[in-house]
């Protein structure tokens, strides 16, 4: 039979052909229009989300990523000034990770006007007190050093630091609200961490309730000579979360001191860059 014969155009075959026909079309249009949307779509790890997840359209993001004073790359919130939660409600990390072994999908957000902070998919945060505090770090070494590196921001980050000592208190964020009272009153002021306070190197001693971490930075003074820097952040796991430990440490606990030539970050000695860009 043939199909642009005008004698056939009046068989009802010629009519049931031409509809499949034509169903055959838009189907293969359908596919094809779909392929070419999912690879224009993001798939690179670490690389956030386009919407907030709220169905409201809104972008997660800024549309223009910064760079630190490391010159890594930095995405900036769009809706929250504290940071976006990049993981679920609730995290157990993949036990028996090494300390070495960074979290899955790191991505670093400028919050709070000037904190450049690490978040993961893996080890948290999952949410926010009240005041801003990240949240929700899962019990590994991963969860720790997170939990660490974010506590100690708050403490040590150069501008309005006694705003940011009351955010953490009352929060049972650290052990001793009131010894965190009293470090109000002695704030550094002869040098900053290069502007971040998201350690280039850290070193983690895991313990399931006790953990050390030390985070090593390149220190900058204000006549304008650098050194490596060293803070040493104890960590406890209590009541479901890591809290800070505010405790003294003298340069006599390490065995390079806290600051000067003999501090090296050797990958050797446990010493690893989670956040580089």
């Amino acid at each position: 039979m043939k199909l642009d014969d005008p004698a056939q155009r009046r068989n009802p075959l010629w009519w049931a052909l031409a509809a499949l026909g034509l169903v055959a079309v838009l189907v293969l249009g359908w596919v094809i229009i779909t392929a070419l949307a999912a690879e224009e779509s993001p798939t690179e790890p670490g690389s956030p989300a386009a919407e907030d997840g709220t169905g409201s359209g809104s972008p997660t993001f800024a549309a223009d990523p910064v760079f630190d004073s490391y010159g890594r790359v930095a995405y900036v919130p769009a809706n929250s000034p504290h940071g976006v939660a990049l993981a679920a409600s609730t995290v157990s990390g993949t036990p028996g990770r090494p300390g070495t072994q960074k979290p899955d999908g790191v991505l670093l957000q400028k919050v709070n006007g000037d904190m450049v902070l690490p978040f993961s998919t893996s080890d948290g945060p999952t949410g926010f007190t009240s005041t801003g505090v990240a949240t929700g770090f899962s019990h590994t070494p991963q969860g720790a050093a997170l939990a660490a590196i974010h506590y100690m921001c708050w403490l040590q980050k150069p501008g309005a630091r006694t705003d940011r000592v009351k955010a953490l208190v009352g929060h049972g964020i650290v052990d001793d609200d009131e010894l965190l009272r009293n470090m109000i009153k002695n704030p550094r002021t002869n040098f900053d961490l290069k502007g971040e306070c998201t350690a280039g190197q850290l070193k983690v001693d895991y313990n399931a309730v006790l953990t050390k971490v030390r985070l090593g930075y390149r220190l900058r003074y204000k006549d304008g000579s650098e050194s490596n820097f060293m803070n040493v952040v104890i960590v406890e796991w209590r009541d479901g979360g890591w809290i800070l430990k505010l405790r003294a440490y003298s340069n006599d606990d390490e065995p390079g001191g806290y600051f000067g030539p003999n501090l090296v970050f050797d990958p050797a000695q446990g010493w690893v860059s989670w956040f580089q860009s």
